[in-house]
């Protein structure tokens, strides 16, 4: 588990080093914190699938990658049409 907070952290780090703004950064991280976590609790869903807790936090993470996304898609957008 902690591996997958790490590899979150480091996301949003190389995006704020890169010189992409904060939000993004730190929704880009939230997003592969969402998609590691929601792969965790799938995983663990599929192998005891009476588990009512996993299949919630698998999509809950599932709702919360595809929200994220969403707004970088949008920013992506809005900056484009912008320029």
């Amino acid at each position: 588990m902690i591996a997958i907070w790490n590899v979150g952290t480091l996301t949003a780090i190389t995006a704020l080093r890169r010189g992409i703004d904060i939000d993004r950064s730190l929704i880009a991280g939230f997003s592969v914190l969402s998609a590691l976590f929601g792969a965790n609790h799938l995983d663990a869903a599929l192998r005891s699938r009476h588990s009512w807790s996993n299949w919630l936090g698998a999509s809950a993470n599932g709702v919360a990658l595809a929200v994220a996304l969403a707004a970088l898609a949008r920013e992506r957008i809005g900056r484009a049409s912008a320029v």
